[in-house]
């Protein structure tokens, strides 16, 4: 263990540093790798077998990516030693395992080792000692500072800022994940601090408390906010029949998936805001057991809350530019847990600072969100069509209001104005409220929902039988009520939530057949779900969903060849919510997940089609063609691979097909390791559910399935270079996604700022209609046949025992239909490349790292679009 004098001096380093800068957090490239001696450690524990299952279907040989995947192998090496005896394996291996388990203390308590009984189990013969109280402290301090440089800002067709919408994936990372983009030009400082005080009761006994600290944007604030994760963990390595047993209470982050994440797909690290931004999915709060029993019976319950976390559509105030609203936009924030709410009008008036305006333009309206956050009894609807109303929900001039004055409730956690009757299409409401330290005392609250999560896993090995398993899962997530929110008469579409998942699966090996890796295993996973959004006003939906697949050694190769159906209704989490209004070109999506981008679509050809026909004779915005608010860009995605906040499974409802993997390691003399691999998917809906029908109305439906295809290659390539790996990663993609559907319908031009048909056009439209022999300009809105391809690139070299080079470039282009012509009408680019040095400080757990990166779009339809950002970070990582 580290002194903590250096400790306190680093996190002294990092007060100062955090106390410079007032910038909130968001996302950058994240930078956790493992030092670089330790991949030779692995690697060398591996090939002597001391990690069961290294290299397994999950990792196919490739080098850990964090220090948190290197810590899950260094615990199965850890397990092992306990289970054997550390006198099963050689001096050497002791050795590393011993340094591994000191760099890595932190993680394996996260992950609940005991380090105490592991440390104790690789002591040297006749230098254990008596295990008698022990205090021991692990540790983490990661500040970063990075800078950001745009070159190239992306606008509308006439200049304007674009669609924070469109930004977040326009500067998303090469996953292309919309709640990880780059938050802009300017400098940026984050940390992400860990503590661990481990307690040594008795040899077989620990108790740990952990603790992390992070940065955190709150809903509606420009400030910069902490959040302290706190855990307790008492484990106990063994008691009887009982081993490897722990209760947790505080954060969960160790939270067992099922088996193939069919009926629960945990929250894991990759989640937990890659770059030190705000959680995707966060790890859930509560109390946990677990444990194995006589060594055979595996088995974890948890009790939780869950944060109800949302996508951030609100845009700060007084932002001029459109800049600082991106920066937060659509990142996924957690309010409380539990709201108040506000039944209608208060009685009594505060003084008011903010009044919005909706309009029912496009169609009936039953929520609003608020511009600005307001103050809980502050609320009042204070015109209607005209009709000046009072705080008393009574009209100014006497009478009613048209708006009750218990017609509506204000939901203080999402910002919201619910109606109890959606609002006629052409009405125009005012509400007027006060800031958020303006609360009324005098109106009348209730508690909003509390999310609730009882999950259970069990995993039964077979004695005599190796290799065979069986599991069950269990998964519920609900809300409880509290006071008179039970019998609210109407709902703003996102009631009680009531989801149950249970599932069972099995690994069976076929032990009669064996070649040169072993046993072929079947393996499958079956589930039900019984889902409603509102429990109060929805009936809850029964569907089922299975994964069955094989699992074959060819040798040194392996292949996985699996089938799965998911039912259409089939669904494991709680619906998708924004904090704020939903973006303007995906508002008619309320699915319960977020599926994957995959491209940009555009109207440009359909709408010059329509302005050469139907106004031929227009100039500037007066031609659809020419007017940023009706001709944009515009997210299009794949309903095949499903993901989110508040999304619970690894794969996508109303989906069927197949997919094939297959992994061959080389050997070439010379220590070169060469590990190749190539997979394909074929998938298809159960039930065709086109976006035209989504957005348009049942009207335009479509009777085909969209299908997928997916092919993937590539290889490492993996040497020793001053006795340290360097690994060259490649990999090769190619997607289509098709509906070849060409019904085709009427197309007016969308205006973007009234969120429907563009009302001059229709006007224009129906003028030339009426002329005999016209015909309207035809769209296809459920035709689609786009091509997404991509190449990665990752490349690793140790210059000297203490230093790495990192190189990497991904690039991707998207091409073909979406949605609106037959021919191509789309073409684009996106690329992201980073170079990255790291040195480890001699004699210490503490490195150094400075990257360089750059992120570049380019739009062969739309150039406007285009958007070019360079960005530094300078980080410094203290373990103790």
């Amino acid at each position: 263990m580290r002194s903590l004098s250096s400790a306190f001096l680093a996190a002294a380093l990092c007060s100062l540093l955090v106390a410079a800068s007032g910038a909130a957090a968001s996302a950058t490239p994240p930078i956790d790798q493992p030092d670089a001696w330790a991949y030779a450690a692995i690697d060398s524990l591996g090939a002597d077998g001391a990690i069961p299952g290294y290299p397994d279907e999950h990792l196919h040989g490739d080098r850990p990516n964090s220090r948190y995947e290197m810590a899950k192998l260094v615990a199965r090496a850890s397990a092992h030693v306990l289970a054997v005896g550390a006198d099963k394996m050689s001096p050497y291996d002791v050795g590393l395992l011993r340094r591994l388990v000191g760099l890595l203390g932190g993680e394996l308590d996260f992950l609940g080792v005991s380090v105490a009984d592991v440390e104790h189990a690789l002591a040297p013969a006749g230098a254990k000692p008596a295990m008698t109280e022990v205090v021991r402290v692990h540790g983490s301090i990661l500040p970063d500072q990075s800078f950001r440089q745009r070159t190239v800002t992306p606008h509308d067709i006439n200049g304007g800022t674009i669609d924070p919408f469109v930004n977040a994936f326009l500067t998303s990372p090469a996953n292309n994940n919309p709640f990880e983009h780059d938050v802009g030009p300017g400098g940026l400082l984050r940390f992400d601090n860990q503590l661990v005080f481990t307690y040594v009761l008795r040899p077989n006994i620990s108790l740990s408390f952990q603790t992390r600290i992070t940065p955190n944007v709150a809903s509606f604030t420009q400030q910069e906010l902490y959040t302290v994760q706190p855990a307790m963990v008492l484990n106990i390595s063994h008691a009887g029949p009982l081993s490897h047993g722990y209760l947790r209470i505080g954060q969960l982050d160790n939270i067992e998936s099922s088996r193939l994440g069919l009926a629960y797909r945990a929250p894991d690290a990759t989640e937990q805001g890659p770059g030190w931004q705000n959680a995707v999915q966060p790890y859930e709060t509560g109390v946990e057991a677990g444990g194995t029993f006589k060594s055979l019976t595996h088995f974890q319950v948890a009790y939780t809350s869950v944060d109800q976390s949302l996508i951030d559509t609100y845009a700060y105030p007084g932002d001029t530019s459109g800049l600082t609203a991106m920066k937060n936009y659509f990142l996924v924030v957690t309010p409380a847990p539990t709201s108040f709410v506000q039944f209608g009008a208060p009685g009594t008036g505060t003084p008011t600072s903010h009044t919005d305006t909706f309009t029912a333009s496009a169609g009936p309206i039953s929520l609003v969100h608020l511009s600005a956050k307001a103050g809980l009894g502050s609320v009042y609807v204070s015109a209607v069509n005209g009709v000046v109303c009072t705080p008393g929900g009574v009209a100014a001039s006497g009478g009613a209001c048209p708006i009750g004055a218990h017609q509506w409730y204000y939901i203080d956690q999402t910002n919201a104005v619910v109606f109890s009757a959606p609002l006629p299409t052409g009405t125009v409401v005012q509400i007027s409220y006060a800031g958020p330290t303006n609360v009324n005392p005098v109106s009348r609250f209730a508690e909003q929902y509390q999310r609730n999560h009882i999950s259970a896993r069990v995993n039964q090995e077979i004695k005599g039988i190796p290799g065979l398993e069986l599991g069950a899962s269990y998964s519920r997530l609900f809300d409880t009520v509290k006071g008179t929110l039970a019998n609210l008469p109407f709902g703003d579409g996102y009631g009680a939530l009531s989801d149950t998942v249970v599932g069972v699966d099995a690994r069976i090996p076929l032990a009669f057949l064996k070649s040169g890796g072993g046993h072929p295993a079947f393996f499958g996973e079956g589930a039900v779900s019984k889902y409603t959004p509102d429990f109060f006003n929805t009936p809850a939906i029964t569907d089922s969903a299975y994964v069955l697949g094989i699992r074959l050694p060819l040798g040194p190769a392996r292949a996985t060849v699996q089938y799965q159906q998911v039912g259409v209704n089939f669904f494991d989490g709680a619906p998708e919510r924004y904090l704020g209004e939903g973006p303007t070109t995906f508002a008619f999506y309320r699915g319960g997940y977020f599926p994957e981008f995959f491209g940009f679509g555009n109207n440009l050809a359909i709408n010059r089609i329509f302005a050469s026909t139907v106004t031929p004779g227009c100039t500037g915005l007066a031609c659809a063609n020419l007017n940023a608010l009706n001709t944009f860009i515009y997210p299009v995605f794949n309903p095949f691979e499903a993901s989110g906040p508040t999304y619970f499974s690894a794969f996508a409802p109303n989906t069927r097909g197949v997919t094939a993997d297959v992994a061959v390691p080389v050997r070439i003399p010379g220590g070169i390791v060469v590990n190749a691999r190539a997979s394909a998917r074929y998938l298809q809906e159960i039930v065709p559910n086109s976006a035209g029908q989504l957005q348009y109305g049942p009207g335009f439906s479509s009777r085909r399935v969209m299908k997928f295809q997916h092919v993937s290659g590539g290889f490492d390539v993996k040497a020793s270079v001053f006795r340290h790996p360097a690994t060259l990663r490649l990999t090769a993609t190619g997607e289509h996604l098709a509906r070849l559907d060409t019904t085709a319908y009427s197309w007016v031009p969308f205006n973007t700022a009234s969120g429907g048909p563009d009302a001059a056009e229709a006007a224009a439209l129906n003028a030339f209609l009426s002329v005999p022999g016209h015909t309207p300009i035809l769209f296809r809105p459920n035709f689609v046949d786009e091509r997404h391809t991509s190449i990665e690139s990752e490349f690793w070299l140790p210059l000297t025992r203490a230093m790495e080079l990192g190189l990497g470039y991904d690039a991707q282009t998207y091409g073909g239909a979406n949605g609106t012509t037959l021919g191509a009408n789309i073409a684009q680019h996106k690329s992201d490349s980073f170079g990255m040095l790291r040195y480890a400080l001699p004699t210490t757990n503490n490195s150094l790292g400075f990257t360089f990166g750059n992120q570049r779009y380019t739009d062969l339809v739309l150039p406007t679009y285009n958007f070019n950002q360079n960005h530094e970070a300078i980080d410094f990582t203290s373990r103790f």
